[in-house]
């Protein structure tokens, strides 16, 4: 197979995915070149269809000596159907060469491998004790058309599979925090696909219940806003259904909490964390520059006041877009971060989950133009933000007044965050978190 590994001089696959990786949309490498690629591992499907298929582990060197880690599906036909023909990679004597994920019936076969707790090399492919996957047949498979750093592939309106890209050691946090939330505000766990790479565990990809029919919290929230200034209702619908969403995910803290237990950080290694994701943005983002002084004194605050700060495993990087209305209440979802983050599994305080939605309800506001339409949305993320604290607060036992600068700190550790990211990304947005940042400081 073109996929298997081989040693020495790069192989035409590894040649072709020099030029194919930088064009994915959940490329990390930025606007790098890779200098190599090489095949670490491919682990074979099991397909009775015409094509053939595995799971590919790259990895990509850059000419300054850094390198990452890539999961590539990889499928081969001897021609590609006309409605896959976009995902070819490279064309050899033997057939064509493309990403597997846009192939329905690889996909199938994919699932049913999990199902049949197959191996493949070092991978396994696991279903979870009781899952109606086990033993289940093939069900063809769809890629969302939206993708972010992940792939993730529908089956029917019963199972949603994320395959994750950039890969780093260890057992992913969505794996890892889903089955410790088993029955908690998540989808239902149904299987994974994971096995060692180089000595160490991996995951490649992790397999849920599909939550059909619901809508993530980044769509109503701003459905409800627009009707809210178009004057279609008043918008206390969904400042209801914010205060459940506080209690959900206070519900997913205590769980956390309680099945991998907590610790305690003083107020000064909180301060030293903050920080240093401050001089990281300040590298991108020198308009964060003039505010250098002040956000170090609100970082330190909690440790001037003396503060412990009780710290857990958290989501890490909680947002509207992170949590889905089921139509009987939330869903918390997306627990993996950023694959490359130093703090990924790392315990913070919950309230930096809490900081996360806060500031997620004020892009949310800050989605509207005009002056008066602002003038309604700066009302509306008063009573969204409000409601949120309070259903959190009732559920998790918080008193979120007596924790206020430990919160505040979180809060504009976020929008800091969200500075260099616009900075980076889409420029043109990047005045939202900085006045953000400007009104968390006083002006």
């Amino acid at each position: 197979m073109h996929w298997d590994p081989e040693s020495g001089r790069m192989s035409p696959l590894e040649h072709a995915l020099v030029s194919w990786l930088p064009r994915r949309r959940w490329f990390a490498g930025g606007r790098r070149d890779p200098h190599r690629v090489e095949i670490l591992s491919a682990a074979e499907l099991t397909t009775d269809c015409a094509a053939a298929g595995a799971l590919v582990v790259v990895e990509v060197s850059y000419s300054d000596g850094d390198t990452e880690l890539y999961h590539v599906p990889l499928g081969q036909r001897t021609v590609l159907p006309s409605d896959i023909g976009s995902a070819a990679v490279m064309t050899a004597a033997d057939g064509v060469v493309y990403d597997a994920t846009v192939d329905s019936g690889l996909m199938g076969s994919l699932l049913a491998m999990i199902g049949a707790a197959e191996t493949s090399g070092s991978i396994g492919f696991c279903p979870e004790p009781g899952s109606w996957i086990t033993g289940c047949d093939p069900i063809p498979g769809r890629p969302l058309a939206v993708e972010q750093s992940n792939t993730s592939v529908v089956f029917g309106d019963r199972a949603i599979l994320k395959l994750f890209r950039h890969l780093a050691s260890g057992v992913n946090p969505e794996l890892e925090l889903h089955r410790a939330l088993s029955g908690v505000r998540v989808p239902r766990l149904l299987g994974s696909i994971e096995g060692t790479l180089r000595g160490a565990p991996v995951t490649l990809g992790v397999l849920h219940e599909f939550a059909a029919g619901s809508r993530d919290g980044w769509l109503l929230a701003t459905d409800a806003l627009h009707n809210l200034v178009s004057g279609v209702d008043d918008g206390s619908a969904f400042v209801a259904d914010v205060e459940l969403l506080g209690v959900a995910v206070a519900d997913v803290h205590v769980a956390l909490a309680d099945r991998l237990g907590v610790s305690t950080m003083d107020g000064e290694t909180l301060a030293d964390v903050l920080c240093a994701r401050l001089d990281r943005a300040l590298a991108a983002a020198p308009a964060l520059g003039r505010h250098a002084d002040r956000i170090r004194a609100v970082y330190r605050a909690p440790a001037a006041a003396g503060e412990k700060v009780l710290t857990q495993r958290v989501h890490g990087d909680l947002h509207l877009g992170q949590v889905l209305w089921a139509g009987d209440g939330w869903l918390l979802t997306d627990f993996e971060g950023e694959p490359a983050a130093e703090d990924r599994s790392a315990p913070h305080s919950p309230l930096r989950d809490v900081a996360g939605m806060l500031r997620s309800f004020d892009y949310a506001a800050g989605q509207v133009g005009d002056a008066w339409s602002r003038c309604q949305s700066e009302r509306w993320l008063s009573q969204v933000r409000s409601a949120f604290i309070a259903g959190y607060s009732l559920e998790s036992g918080v008193d979120l007044a007596r924790a206020r600068s430990v919160l505040t700190a979180y809060e504009l550790d976020k929008a800091v965050y969200e500075v260099a990211y616009e900075t980076r990304n889409r420029p043109a947005w990047a005045d939202i978190p900085l006045r953000a940042v400007s009104a968390i400081l006083g002006g």
